[in-house]
């Protein structure tokens, strides 16, 4: 399995290595600096406004999907349908509480659109992603590897054309780019839809009440888990525009570091939808699952430390890259805010640990701890230290909960052998402190500092154990059935 997770893991990197920076760092971005940051925080504002309601579209049916299709794959055809059913009636829910919430909220006209867009967008998404759990239940690791770049890939091809030509500028605004992600989301759904095996003659949508409603029962957990995690990670940008007077200009300011964060945690994203099926079946196995889950976790740490380390010191030269309005206000957002990715990524991975051993209640009392710590951090920091408050109490937040999830998953292992030494983690995180300090101190430049801190976290990886089990990402074949 671990041949597997390695080979599989980078083609998925690589796919998305190439399309994913170019979208978030080529049309995002660039959609942020052609509207303005103000303009931005208005549509960044809106979607996290509708993100918060996510529970609704999906009521936790991916992670139970994805959990137990992979002990069960024999249950893909039969469930799909009353999936399917499921979600687009719940999709239309969704649209009717997001956008009575907005009107509650005294939303007028023009952001009464915004959020309706964005209830489209997420809606779509929402469908693309319980696909790709079916897609990793069939074990089609290749064919969702592409799938997951295809939707964006579309957008640096239409809104990177408007982009490139500066006379085209006044036709980018945030309703366009709206429009534009739904449009191409839709298309990646259909993709998606031809890949997945159904039996010959079989419908897309079921009408058994009863059936869809069983499913609706026994997914409900999962949809608690989803509900808490959605909301202490995006209210932060909800809470900075009620709370300040400038309320959308500081969601920009946050939202561009929070693209820089996003951006990282695709890398952890990428994990989990390969560890999740891979655990599932190892659990289903009663086979160890300890050799992977240091595995992935000794690749994630070695990442998002690496990425912490270098924006932390190159904070001010990225943000004055990357944004026409940025000040010093921002790279010290910039500088903080990163190490969240640390925290994220080991979240991803031993959340997809227990997802898999089902322990949906212990999961949702972390998530419920990190809700209130987040809360509570955000009303006391917002108002004084504005968007580096929302960035702590992220921080601090995801810590708490990357900690939590750490502990929980120890106590399952317990009966397992251990593996490796307690000492490589904080050696490896103090020689990257160390080199990117060194290299901030020589003044390279950003390029050639971006390098050498490839190149120092190579070596600390390898050096510490981290990367022991690298070699398997170039000896290994993608694994396909």
């Amino acid at each position: 399995m671990r041949r597997v997770f390695a080979s599989n893991l980078i083609l998925l990197l690589a796919i998305n290595a190439i399309v994913k920076p170019l979208y978030l760092f080529g049309v995002d971005l660039g959609v942020q600096n052609a509207v303005g940051t103000e303009e931005y925080g208005m549509y960044m504002t809106w979607f996290s406004f509708a993100f918060l309601f996510g529970v609704i579209y999906d009521l936790g049916l991916q992670n139970y999907n994805a959990v137990t299709l992979a002990k069960t794959p024999e249950l893909l055809r039969q469930r799909l349908p009353l999936m399917l059913s499921l979600k687009l009636a719940l999709s239309l829910a969704y649209a009717a509480v997001v956008l009575a919430a907005a009107y509650l909220f005294d939303a007028n006209t023009r952001e009464l659109q915004l959020v309706s867009l964005a209830v489209g967008y997420h809606a779509c998404l929402s469908i693309l992603q319980l696909l790709r759990t079916n897609l990793g239940a069939q074990e089609s690791y290749r064919f969702n590897s592409i799938v997951s770049v295809i939707d964006r890939l579309l957008l640096i091809l239409v809104i990177g054309s408007l982009l490139l030509n500066p006379a085209w500028h006044d036709w980018i605004t945030i309703e366009l780019f709206f429009i534009a992600q739904i449009i191409t989301l839709l298309i990646t759904i259909g993709v998606a839809l031809s890949g997945t095996y159904l039996s010959a003659g079989q419908k897309w949508w079921s009408s058994k009440g009863s059936e869809v409603g069983g499913l609706l029962k026994q997914s409900l957990p999962y949809g608690l888990s989803l509900l808490l995690s959605t909301v202490f990670t995006r209210i932060d940008m909800v809470m900075l525009e009620q709370m300040l007077e400038k309320g959308y200009h500081t969601a920009g300011v946050y939202a561009a570091s929070f693209r820089l964060l996003d951006g990282v945690n695709m890398v952890g994203y990428m994990f989990a939808t390969l560890l999740i099926p891979m655990l599932s079946k190892l659990v289903e196995a009663k086979a160890p699952a300890r050799p992977l889950l240091q595995q992935a976790g000794g690749y994630m740490v070695a990442f998002s430390v690496g990425v912490a380390v270098f924006t932390m010191f190159n904070a001010m030269e990225i943000m004055s890259l990357l944004y026409k309005e940025s000040t010093y206000e921002w790279s010290v957002v910039l500088q903080c805010l990163i190490w969240a990715a640390v925290s994220i990524g080991l979240t991803y991975v031993y959340g997809s640990f227990l997802l898999s051993h089902q322990k949906i209640a212990s999961i949702n009392w972390i998530f419920f701890a990190g809700l209130v710590l987040n809360v509570v951090l955000n009303f006391i920091l917002i108002p004084i230290h504005g968007a580096l408050g929302a960035a702590i109490a992220t921080v601090a937040t995801q810590g708490l909960v990357a900690g939590g999830q750490w502990l929980l998953s120890l106590r399952i292992l317990k009966n397992e052998p251990s593996i490796g030494r307690w000492w490589p983690l904080p050696a490896y995180v103090m020689g990257c402190l160390l080199v990117g300090f060194g290299i901030f101190q020589a003044e390279l430049g950003v390029l050639l500092a971006l390098i050498l801190q490839i190149l120092a976290c190579l070596l600390l990886g390898f050096a510490t154990g981290i990367l022991a089990d690298f070699s398997a990402l170039l000896k290994s074949r993608v694994v396909e059935r």
